[in-house]
């Protein structure tokens, strides 16, 4: 019997979720018992969730085998069968015409976190407050990490951002192509010398009047108002004034 590690009980939860992970996530009316699937849609699901189930198995087999003088290249074997199925699964959305979810079950990509495990590029942890989460996200109006906020993994996303001449950007994701992330962005920009309240305006019109992610409304106009007044020239505190009897004698020195 090989030696219980952190490493071997890894592996093995990396192989139970491969294995029965696609059944918990496709044997609904999402998937697989989709009226609305032809039966060849169904095929091809099927044999999605079969090769999940054998690399998971085969995962844990290669995790457990018989101490050998192999017992590396086993575990490497069974590293690379254990991350066979995400790494494919998410370059699904780069194919023509395919989306993460069917637009009557939602949008997104819901899959992210479990595919990357709760963790993305942009993710910043924080000891701090409690294990705070925060997000490098361009298209993150909050900068917090939240699958509300996240623009990578939302088809619509807002983004704000100050201009080098001290302008507002407002950008926004395209719905219709997904995955091409480089050509998927509309951009509108406001000079230096638009008013507070005509850049709120217009980036509401632009994005909650419209129909486009009415739920950040606030939130857009928050972010807004916020480079707004971090663009405004700070004054220079004007020295204190001397009162009383300290600017009487103050008066005598300088007479």
């Amino acid at each position: 019997m090989p030696a219980i590690t952190p490493g071997r009980i890894c592996l093995t939860l990396t192989g139970l979720a491969t294995a029965i992970g696609p059944y918990v996530a496709d044997w609904n009316k999402t998937h697989v018992k989709n009226p609305k699937w032809p039966p060849h849609a169904k095929f091809h699901n099927g044999q999605t969730m079969s090769t999940g189930l054998c690399l998971g198995l085969l995962t844990i087999y290669y995790t457990w085998q018989p101490y050998t003088a192999a017992t590396a290249f086993s575990l490497r074997t069974a590293a690379i069968f254990g991350s066979l199925y995400g790494a494919t699964a998410l370059s699904g959305i780069l194919y023509p015409g395919a989306l993460a979810i069917d637009p009557e079950f939602g949008e997104g990509f819901p899959q992210g976190p479990l595919f990357l495990g709760n963790n993305n590029s942009y993710l910043v942890k924080r000891k701090s407050g409690g294990g705070s989460r925060f997000s490098r996200d361009p298209l993150n109006l909050m900068n917090k990490e939240s699958r509300k906020y996240a623009g990578f993994v939302n088809n619509k996303a807002v983004g704000l951002h100050p201009t080098e001449k001290g302008g507002v950007k407002l950008v926004t994701k395209k719905t219709k192509h997904p995955n091409r992330p480089a050509a998927n962005r509309n951009e509108i920009t406001w000079a230096e010398n638009t008013s507070g309240p005509k850049i709120y305006k217009g980036v509401v019109n632009h994005t909650a009047k419209q129909g486009y992610r009415a739920d950040l409304r606030q939130e857009v106009v928050a972010r807004a108002s916020a480079i707004k007044e971090s663009q405004r020239p700070k004054k220079e505190n004007p020295e204190p004034k001397l009162r009383g009897p300290k600017a009487k004698k103050s008066e005598e020195k300088t007479t």
